[in-house]
C-alpha cells in the first residue's frame, strides 16, 4: 500500500494526471482525467488489460476516508485461479474469489496480474464498499502492445467511472490519422458489460479483429445482429471510422490507440504508441470542457463530435477556417467537419497549442464530445476532455 496525493482548491478545477509528463523516447506515457472526490462511489466494475509477458495489468483503489472496507470479487476467469493475481502479503482471496481489506484515508492499494497462460486479466473485477465510504478506482497496464505482436508497447491508464454512471448510447470518434497513406490504420475498442449482461449493436460498422488473443472478439458474439455479452463479460473489436454504439443495458467502453509499428511509419516520426481512454456515454457529455496539453509532446489534438450546425469556441474564438485555417500555426483545423453516418452529428479535429484550454458550445447547453490526446516518438497520451457523472437509470 502507499499514500496518494490529495489536491484541494478554493474554486472548482479540472485535474489531469500525466504519467509521466515527459517525453518522447521514454517508451511509457499516458494520461488520466482525474475524477473529483465527490465522484467516489461504492460499486465499480473494472476494465483493465491482460498480462503481457512479464508486464502486468493493474487496478489501484484510492480510499477517501478512514476505515473504508473494500470487498473485491475477482472476474469469473480468475475466481478459480487467484494465484494469477498479486494482492500483496496481507490480502487473500477465498474459494469464491472474494477478498476484503480496510483502507485508511488517502491510502492507495494496487492489485496486479501475474504471468501465466492464459493471460490473466482483471477486467470484470468488482469493487464494493459499505457504509457510504466510497473509493476512486484507477486501471490500466504497465506496458502493452496494441495490437499484440506489433511494436511498440506503452503504459496505459485511466480512471474508471462508477457503475451507476455508465450509459447505453455512445458516439465514438477515432483519433486523427497518423499515416493517411496507410489504409490499414485502425483504432481498437473494448466493451464491458455490468452485472446483468447486455446486448449492443454498432450500426453500419464492421466489427474488425480485436487487439489481443486472450480477449474475445466481438464479432464472434453476434446473435440476431447484436453482440451479446454475459454479466461482467467483455469483448474487443477494431474500427476505422466514427460510429454509434447502442446497448440495452449499461456498458463501459475503452478506446485504445495502436502502437507506432501498426501505423507503418518510420521510427523517428512522432507517430505515438498505445494509449487508453474512456468513451463517455452521450447522456454524460458536457457543453463545455476545461483541459490542458503539456509542452512535452510534438503534437496535441482534440477531436470533437458536435450535433448539427452548432459552433464551438476554443479559448473564446470560434472554431472555423477563418480563425483556425492556417496549417502549422496552432491552433488549426487538421480535419474539416465530416458528417457521422446519416446523423446530424459532425466530427472534426483541432491541433492545439500547449497550455490550458476552454472548449465550449456557442449555443448554451448543447453537449458535445471531446477527446484530448497527443503523439510523439514512441509515446502518446489520451483522456476524455471531461464528463458528467450523473447517476443513470440502470
Amino acid at each position: 500500500m502507499s499514500a496518494g496525493y490529495r489536491l484541494g482548491a478554493s474554486v472548482p478545477v479540472s485535474a489531469f494526471q500525466f504519467n509521466p509528463l515527459c517525453c518522447n523516447f521514454n517508451y511509457s506515457n499516458d494520461a488520466s482525467l482525474l475524477l473529483p472526490e465527490s465522484a467516489g462511489a461504492d460499486d465499480y466494475v473494472v476494465l483493465s488489460q491482460p498480462q503481457w509477458f512479464e508486464k502486468p495489468g493493474f487496478v489501484s483503489i484510492a480510499s477517501l476516508a478512514d476505515g473504508t472496507e473494500v470487498t473485491l470479487i475477482l472476474p469469473p476467469s480468475l475466481r478459480e485461479r487467484p494465484d494469477r493475481v498479486n494482492a500483496g502479503e496481507n490480502v487473500e482471496f477465498d474459494a469464491q474469489g472474494q477478498a476484503t481489506l480496510t483502507l485508511a484515508a488517502d491510502e492507495v492499494w494496487t492489485l496486479l496480474t501475474r504471468n501465466g497462460t492464459p493471460n490473466p486479466d482483471l477486467t470484470g473485477l468488482r469493487v464494493l464498499t459499505r457504509g457510504g465510504k466510497g473509493v476512486l478506482v484507477y486501471s490500466g497496464h504497465e506496458s502493452m502492445q496494441v495490437p499484440s505482436q506489433m511494436g511498440a508497447p506503452d503504459h496505459v491508464e485511466e480512471m474508471i467511472p462508477p457503475l451507476d454512471t455508465w450509459g447505453r448510447r455512445f458516439i465514438v470518434t477515432p483519433p486523427v490519422r497518423r499515416n493517411p497513406d496507410y489504409a490499414g490504420e485502425t483504432t481498437w475498442y473494448r466493451v464491458l458489460a455490468g452485472p446483468t449482461g447486455v446486448r449492443f449493436s454498432v450500426p453500419d460498422t464492421e466489427l474488425g479483429p480485436g487487439y489481443a488473443g486472450s480477449i474475445v472478439e466481438c464479432s464472434t458474439l453476434v446473435r440476431d445482429e447484436r453482440v451479446q455479452l454475459a454479466a461482467l463479460e467483455s469483448c474487443a473489436f477494431s474500427a476505422q471510422g466514427d460510429f454509434f454504439l447502442e446497448a440495452d443495458g449499461p456498458v463501459l467502453i475503452a478506446q485504445l490507440f495502436a502502437g507506432q509499428e501498426a501505423v507503418a511509419l518510420d521510427q523517428l516520426i512522432a507517430a505515438g504508441d498505445p494509449s487508453m481512454t474512456i468513451i463517455p456515454p452521450i447522456d454524460q457529455l458536457r457543453s463545455s470542457y476545461l483541459f490542458m496539453t503539456p509542452t512535452t509532446y510534438a503534437a496535441d489534438y482534440v477531436t470533437v463530435a458536435v450535433p448539427g450546425d452548432v459552433d464551438l469556441l476554443l479559448d473564446g474564438v470560434i472554431v472555423d477556417l477563418i480563425n483556425m485555417g492556417e496549417v502549422g500555426v496552432d491552433p488549426f483545423l487538421v480535419e474539416q467537419p465530416t458528417a457521422i453516418g446519416d446523423s446530424q452529428w459532425v466530427r472534426y479535429t483541432i491541433r492545439l497549442s500547449d497550455g490550458a484550454h476552454r472548449l465550449e458550445s456557442a449555443q448554451p447547453g448543447v453537449a458535445f464530445s471531446a477527446s484530448v490526446y497527443a503523439f510523439d516518438a514512441f509515446v502518446s497520451y489520451a483522456y476524455p476532455g471531461g464528463m458528467n457523472l450523473a447517476k443513470a437509470a440502470q
